[in-house]
């Protein structure tokens, strides 16, 4: 599984991009052949927005949440 990260507003680091990828890794329980994930996280003032685009073989899944907490 290849991951994608970006940061409009912040910085990502290296403890939040292991955070993410080992949640990210219990998708692999429900999809197989996972391609490419882009994960993009987004401060605008104290809303802290995190999404992630998930291609699988035919189709992607889009999901998004917005929390006080980056690691929420």
């Amino acid at each position: 599984m290849n991951i994608t990260f970006t940061g409009h507003q912040i910085d990502v680091t290296d403890a939040l991009k292991t955070f993410t990828t080992s949640k990210l890794q219990k998708l692999n329980r429900h999809f197989e052949r996972i391609k490419n994930v882009d994960v993009i996280f987004n401060v605008e003032k104290i809303r802290n927005i995190a999404e992630a685009t998930i291609y699988v073989p035919g189709e992607s899944i889009h999901a998004s949440s917005e929390s006080d907490d980056m690691y929420s």
